[in-house]
């Protein structure tokens, strides 16, 4: 994975991001109350060992896909992050822009811990 933003943005904030198939442009639209950089590391992290949530993307990954991230808006509200993500995937899903994201499923925090 590489980082696409080349700005000074700190990497320990939350809020709304992204992950784009370098090859397809396909996106993945998520969101975090940890710092963007740990959210970043276990999507790694969990297509690296063949259990990411969402099979389309870790069936790219293992294609050998690149991903890259990038921070789409930095908020501090966790309530509010979660209506922003759903609004800004909505938006995306609307204007037909390919994404990986399925409307109406939603993780929760706990998933991996749960599935152990």
């Amino acid at each position: 994975m590489i980082w696409e933003h080349n700005t000074q943005i700190d990497e320990n904030r939350c809020g709304i991001y992204y992950l784009r198939n370098t090859k397809t442009g396909k996106i993945y639209i998520g969101s975090t109350t940890r710092s963007f950089k740990q959210r970043w590391l276990e999507h790694v992290t969990r297509l690296a060992d063949g259990t990411h949530h969402n099979k389309e993307m870790l069936r790219d990954f293992q294609q050998g896909y690149l991903l890259c991230a990038g921070v789409l808006c930095i908020l501090n509200t966790p309530d509010l992050i979660k209506r922003v993500e759903r609004t800004l995937i909505t938006h995306y899903n609307d204007m037909g822009a390919p994404l990986y994201n399925v409307l109406g499923v939603s993780l929760p925090f706990d998933y991996y811990a749960k599935r152990k």
